[in-house]
């Protein structure tokens, strides 16, 4: 046991280093959007069984879905839920979250599995860098890795990152291992490890494959059983999911362009490395000056024994430089797939400290470059060469991390001013939002303006500023689709004339949250029922004396009142004596009124059937034109909305319903409201039992559980009980009514005995 501590000590204090930063404080951070999408995403699968993250498919259970072609969306190609979202990336970092989230719901517990996978990558990365060149390598690399700020960062995510850096370097390891010894077990463990990168990210793994492909082929390694059954299994195990996925037909070519230049993209995965992105340039020079002119450093410090190593690593650093440059969407094309050229470059970078310390035999001298690798690992400059990728988190900040308690007072607030689920529409992270609270949320940047003006019920806005502004979800800029999205995300926001009527609170110093009350707003309108003509061959445009018809109507409501019941009587021709027909009908089914959905005025229809009707003896003439008409009597309402001011006891405002009576010489004055009525739409007030008579009473009603209201010489006198009346409250007056309404189409009346040749060759069928 001594023995083995004395010849492993490094490597077990660089182990401890890696525990410790990859778990301390580790549930301290709070979740942000990547973190928390995977964990809602994931839920679906204890439901479903997969996470669902796809177009028209509810992301959460709790979440909003607005379809892409929504009236909501500015950009009608918008679709925040991608349907490849989650197939292009693999479903593996979604099962293991949700295995994890049976067990509580703490960021610590969710982040766990992601983290131990990040010290088992380390523990293979030493092994595979010990196979690749030496133990010491090995230690320089593993420390390297231990203590990356890029890796600390990524690799504690509840992301696909951790897993993915693991199977590539399992998946080297075991097929460089097959490559000095064919052994079916090797095969079969690199088989698994693909299989398992495949269901991780499908792009790493496609490059990875070609990347070992070009290795073999260049050193024309023969094709063994071992690895055709391996291929066999690789293949068993993805083209299933592949098929039921459908996952081929929905590949699509993401648009735009790579903005960064292509020297500071190649660098991303370096540059938060501290200083170390000096060096990967100069290790880059050794590598390709092994490659192609080993005969020049043969036998010299700088000579790299490994050719197949230094081959190897060449290729694998140019497929992952270049591929994911052409296939790769803009927004990913950074620190997130160059992930995949750390552990690479962290090698190259401890090869060339490694032939550093053979300049000397001098332990003085192998001490100054120990030294100066834990200086490389620990300064973190922004140098010229490129910028650090975004994101950026040290061993230092792991160990000041504090807790943000943000989205506990978001909500907290949204409690205390809202009264039900409204809609809430952020500037930055919806998905920790929806985490961390009980309340759905939405990105703000897609949503067309005219949406959010006119959206009428309770409405919350949150705003976070940067020091260069307003922030949006970074995403926006991404979307090189779009005409000029920084003028959209940035320099117009859409949002700014809605929350001019709407209560505003600092939360802190970047965060502002907008109350919008609900708009006790009618849809407004001159119409109650509405027939805008008979159904198609109900009765048909030529009718023949003596043969029945058909007779039905379509009555929709344009108005805000419910219709329960419905009379309906036949008036003119087909209510005289010449016709057949029933002299009434009588309706109890419900027509509802016209509601507002997301700024869209939907409204109702509903079809009654009327029966048969027949002109009953033969026509004198060739030809008439009668009147198909039909009376609707209804009840109805006319609701008035009256609004108290703020700040006093008094009348501010009024507002009235959609219905067929209007109200008109309106008059209020403190707690006193007067108003006349007038009929707007094409119809009169007549009594419901009086249906169809020539003098049906002609009454309106009003009622208000806090106003009193009498009618005096054709007005409407109200007057406020101040004792049932609050200041900024609405209350409201009905006004009861019976509506009737008529309506003609004129018809073409023919006979059958004198248009014979018509009706026996073109009509009697």
């Amino acid at each position: 046991m001594n023995n083995f501590l004395k010849k492993n000590y490094l490597l077990i204090i660089i182990f401890i280093l890696a525990i410790f930063f990859r778990f301390f404080n580790l549930g301290t951070q709070v979740l942000h959007t990547d973190e928390a999408e995977v964990y809602l995403a994931s839920q679906n699968i204890l439901s479903s069984g997969v996470p669902k993250g796809f177009f028209r498919v509810p992301f959460y259970e709790n979440a909003y879905l607005y379809e892409s072609n929504s009236s909501m969306y500015k950009f009608e190609s918008t679709n925040y839920y991608k349907t490849n979202l989650v197939l292009r990336k693999g479903w593996l970092p979604y099962y293991i979250t949700a295995f994890f989230s049976l067990f509580g719901k703490s960021e610590f517990l969710l982040r766990f599995p992601f983290a131990l996978l990040s010290v088992i990558s380390l523990f293979f990365f030493f092994k595979l860098t010990k196979l690749l060149f030496n133990k010491r390598t090995a230690l320089i690399a593993s420390f390297f890795y231990a203590v990356s700020p890029s890796l600390l960062f990524y690799e504690r995510m509840i992301r696909y990152y951790s897993p993915m850096l693991l199977f590539i370097i399992l998946s080297v390891y075991f097929y460089m291992k097959t490559f000095k010894d064919d052994h079916k077990k090797y095969y079969f463990l690199g088989s698994i490890s693909l299989v398992s990168l495949f269901y991780t990210n499908i792009l790493i793994f496609a490059i990875l494959c070609l990347t070992l492909l070009v290795f073999f082929l260049y050193n024309r390694i023969k094709i063994s059983k071992n690895l055709i059954h391996s291929d066999i299994l690789i293949l068993i195990l993805i083209i299933p999911w592949i098929i039921f996925t459908g996952f081929i037909f929905n590949i699509e070519k993401e648009s735009g362009e790579i903005s960064a230049p292509i020297f500071q993209s190649i660098t991303a995965g370096i540059n938060n490395q501290g200083t170390l992105y000096i060096p990967i340039y100069l290790s880059i020079i050794l590598l390709l000056a092994n490659i192609f002119f080993r005969k020049q450093l043969f036998k010299t410090i700088f000579y790299w024994k490994k050719k197949t190593s230094n081959n190897f690593i060449f290729i694998y650093l140019s497929l992952f430089i270049i591929l994911p440059f052409l296939l790769s969407p803009p927004s990913s094309f950074e620190e997130k797939l160059f992930l995949s050229l750390i552990p690479f470059s962290l090698i190259i970078i401890a090869k060339l400290f490694d032939s550093l310390i053979k300049l000397s035999d001098k332990k003085s001298f192998k001490y100054i470059i120990i030294i100066s690798i834990i200086l490389f690992s620990s300064v973190h400059i922004d140098f010229a060469f490129g910028q650090k990728g975004h994101n950026l988190i040290t061993p230092k900040e792991i160990i000041n991390l504090e807790r943000n308690v943000l989205f506990e007072e978001l909500e907290n607030l949204i409690k205390d001013q809202t009264t039900k689920n409204p809609l809430i529409l952020t500037t930055f992270e919806h998905f920790p939002l929806m985490f961390y609270t009980n309340y759905s949320a939405q990105i703000i940047w897609p949503v067309r303006k005219s949406f959010i003006d006119n959206y009428d019920d309770e409405l919350v806005i949150i705003e976070t500023s940067t020091e260069t502004g307003v922030s949006v979800e970074g995403v926006c800029n991404h979307f090189h689709q779009y005409l000029n999205p920084v003028f959209w995300c940035e320099n117009k926001k859409n949002y700014l004339d809605r929350i001019k009527d709407c209560k505003g609170f600092a939360v802190d110093e970047s965060t502002n949250l907008y109350f919008c009350k609900a708009r006790n707003k009618f849809i407004g309108g001159s119409q109650g029922l509405f027939f805008g003509d008979f159904p198609e061959a109900q009765p048909p445009d030529f009718i023949w004396d003596l043969d029945s018809f058909p007779v039905a109507i379509n009555v929709e409501n344009l108005g805000e009142v419910n219709v329960d019941k419905l009379k309906v009587v036949f008036t003119d021709d087909f209510g005289g004596e010449e016709f057949d027909s029933e002299e009434e009908f009588l309706f109890q089914r419900n027509i509802n009124a016209s509601k507002k959905v997301s700024s869209e005025i939907i409204s109702s229809s509903e079809y009654f059937n009327l029966g048969n009707v027949t002109f009953n003896h033969k026509l004198l003439n060739k030809l008439m034109y009668v009147n198909a008409s039909v009376l609707l009597c209804y009840p109805y309402t006319t609701f008035v909305r009256v609004d108290l001011c703020e700040d006093s006891l008094s009348i501010c405002g009024f507002d009235v319903s959609g219905a067929p009576v209007q109200i008109g010489n309106i008059n209020f004055e403190d707690l006193s409201f007067n108003f006349s009525i007038f009929n707007s739409a094409e119809g009169f007030i007549g009594d419901f039992e009086g249906c169809g008579l020539k003098n049906a009473s002609k009454i309106l009603r009003t009622s208000s559980d806090s106003f009193k209201c009498t009618p005096f010489k054709g007005f409407f006198s109200c007057e406020g009980v101040s004792s049932r009346l609050k200041s900024d409250n609405s209350y409201f007056i009905n006004i009861d009514y019976d509506y009737q309404q008529e309506f003609k189409k004129a018809l073409l009346l023919r006979s059958k005995e004198k248009n014979r040749y018509d009706y026996e060759n073109f009509y009697k069928d």
